[in-house]
C-alpha cells in the first residue's frame, strides 16, 4: 500500500502537489529519488532534498517493519 507524501516530515499539501507534478506521488517514490531529481523541484535545494529523501526512506522502512510485525502477530 502506498504511503502518503504528507506523512514525510516537512512535506505539506502544497509541497506534495509540487512533488506529484514532478512524478513523485508517494513516499516510496520520494525514497527512491535521487537528490538531483528532487533538487530540480521548485522549493528544493540539494541539502533539503537529501534530508527529505532520508526522512522518506525512514518512514517507508518503518511502515514496512510495522506491516511485517502485524503479519506475524499472534491473535489474542
Amino acid at each position: 500500500m502506498p504511503t502518503s507524501l504528507n506523512l514525510v516530515k516537512g512535506i505539506g499539501p502544497a509541497t506534495a502537489e509540487k512533488l506529484a507534478a514532478a512524478g513523485l506521488e508517494t513516499a516510496e517514490d520520494l525514497a527512491a529519488a535521487s537528490p538531483e531529481r528532487l533538487a530540480a523541484v521548485p522549493g528544493f535545494g540539494e541539502i533539503r532534498a537529501k534530508q527529505v529523501i532520508a526522512d522518506a526512506r525512514q518512514l517507508v522502512t518503518e511502515a514496512a517493519h510495522d506491516l511485517v510485525e502485524r503479519s506475524y502477530a499472534k491473535p489474542s
